[in-house]
């Protein structure tokens, strides 16, 4: 569907456009926020395929990544190479995307043994004007962290500006990690590490699963409906910007 920016009223403009235009099916990465119609037109018997977020109370196909697991890997990796004060800059809890890599994020800082701190868990939206607000707040704090964890690349990339334009040594003053694979990851100085998506594979089990059900594949009149949910593995990429000497 047309991008609508993660906002729910554009998201709900775009849907009742493909209603009216009679599409087949649509694949949504949706806000979590126009559960109504999405369930009213899932009763219509049309067909939706979620991709990257679940809706609370709305039963239907998806293909996702296992972003909790994922998040504490990611987290995990700069605790042992030697990061203590490890913030993360989190978009919206109330969506899986969010809540579940903070809650890796958090599984990962209580394993190792870290305290939690309040002040180094910054929860905003996904894009790069909180990347930018949220980082300028932490370089602020008495006690920096020493390594910033970007929970996608709009974030990231307000993030990164703030650090550059400030002439933070990454990963020397503070390490850098983001949950995305931006293609510019690996062009700035240093490479930076990332939880890399199947975002081409997730594409394409969403559209092939979409077929399957607009061609009536299991799908048999008067029976239930079997949907599926495919869960897609990440890779932990691991460049220069999480990587420091640790302390002897």
């Amino acid at each position: 569907m047309p991008a609508g920016d993660d906002d729910p009223a554009e998201e709900l403009k775009y849907l009742k456009v493909l209603k009216s235009n009679r599409v087949d099916g649509i694949i949504l990465t949706p806000t979590g926020k126009n559960v109504d119609f999405i369930k009213q037109y899932l009763s219509e018997k049309k067909n939706i395929v979620l991709i990257d977020r679940l809706i609370k109370g709305v039963n239907c196909d998806s293909i996702l990544v296992d972003n909790r697991s994922s998040s504490y890997k990611a987290v995990k990796h700069l605790i042992d190479n030697g990061f203590k004060r490890i913030a993360i800059i989190c978009g919206y809890i109330d969506r899986t995307t969010g809540r579940e890599r903070l809650n890796g994020y958090l599984k990962a800082i209580k394993e190792t043994g870290l305290p939690e701190e309040n002040d180094l868990i910054k929860i905003g939206t996904f894009k790069k004007r909180a990347g930018i607000n949220f980082t300028e707040e932490l370089l602020g704090l008495k006690d920096r962290p020493d390594a910033i964890y970007c929970t996608n690349l709009d974030i990231a990339l307000g993030a990164i500006q703030v650090l550059k334009k400030n002439n933070i040594k990454i990963p020397g003053e503070i390490g850098f990690m983001i949950f995305d694979d931006p293609d510019w990851s690996t062009f700035i100085d240093p490479p930076i590490s990332c939880v890399s998506q199947p975002v081409y594979g997730m594409g394409r089990e969403a559209a092939e699963l979409l077929i399957k059900r607009i061609n009536g594949q299991n799908n048999e009149s008067g029976k239930k409906i079997k949907y599926e949910h495919l869960i897609l593995e990440t890779e932990l990429k691991i460049r220069k910007s999480s990587i420091r000497k640790q302390e002897r």
